[in-house]
């Protein structure tokens, strides 16, 4: 899986979008070239050693059921507009394109969308919800284009490497909320996180922003639901997730382990920071 993926701008190590010594060459984001130079950590801020670094990277993957597709269809009736396409079965990966639900004309649309908004020829792939809308990168995704991505279950790593995988007993699919913004690839896409609450927090500190299937419109639509929402999850003790370690030679780990990442190596860490 080669070396580690990128940390963005709401990262606790990151400053003025760069990335210094001494972990330029792990941090090289999916083989991106064109980093900047490195102006030092901010004031009085002393640099992550690379135990610190490695835990706290984004980068990372969810996973798409064989079902995934009929179950969006089956849960979000009366609420989609149109037909929901094809998409990727098995874990999907930073940078690559992944079904997402969109505001249309009246109702949700399932389109494509690749996952990172690319600046400055690195991807980031995560925005925490608390200071969303205080970050102009992000406001007008926000407040223009929030989306959902479908997911059977997610994937958070131990800090001794174990890839533990996260899913709703009660409900197959997991409507992960995102912001999207329009690209020359059609469109990309960050996941919104928040902190951990007591299902995750045993294995990591952040975890996704999880919307109900029964207010997806909502959230797609109406800026002022969304707001209240992650006020709401903020406060919000347990989500009920289920957590399995993923074994070697599970359908997981056959369906999108071996390589899937579209070219681009690095070591997985973390997802949702």
């Amino acid at each position: 899986m080669g070396g580690p993926g990128p940390f963005g701008a709401d990262h606790p190590d990151s400053h003025d979008r760069h990335l210094c010594p001494p972990f330029d060459r792990e941090a090289a984001a999916y083989g991106r070239p064109g980093r900047e130079p490195c102006r030092g950590p901010e004031p009085g801020r002393q640099p992550a050693s690379p135990q610190q670094y490695r835990q706290r990277l984004m980068c990372g993957r969810y996973y798409v059921a064989d079902d995934t597709s009929a179950q969006i269809e089956n849960l979000l009736a009366g609420q989609l507009e149109g037909t929901v396409p094809s998409l990727k079965k098995g874990d999907v990966f930073p940078s690559q394109s992944a079904l997402t639900l969109v505001g249309g004309s009246r109702h949700i649309l399932a389109l494509p969308r690749c996952w990172g908004f690319e600046i400055h020829g690195r991807l980031l792939i995560n925005a925490r919800c608390e200071t969303v809308e205080e970050r102009p990168l992000y406001r007008k995704a926000f407040e223009q284009g929030r989306c959902l991505l479908p997911a059977a279950s997610f994937y958070e790593w131990t800090k001794d490497r174990r890839q533990m995988r996260f899913w709703d007993d009660d409900c197959p699919v997991l409507f992960l909320g995102g912001i999207w913004r329009p690209s020359g690839k059609g469109g990309e896409f960050v996941i919104l996180t928040r902190p951990a609450d007591s299902s995750v927090s045993p294995v990591h500190d952040r975890m996704p922003v999880i919307v109900p299937e029964k207010r997806a419109e909502e959230w797609v639509f109406e800026t002022d639901f969304a707001r209240a929402l992650i006020r709401q999850l903020l406060d919000t003790e347990s989500s009920g997730l289920v957590c399995q370690a993923v074994r070697s030679g599970s359908d997981e780990r056959k369906n999108g382990n071996a390589d899937n990442s579209g070219g681009h190596a690095y070591e997985q860490t973390s997802l949702f920071d």
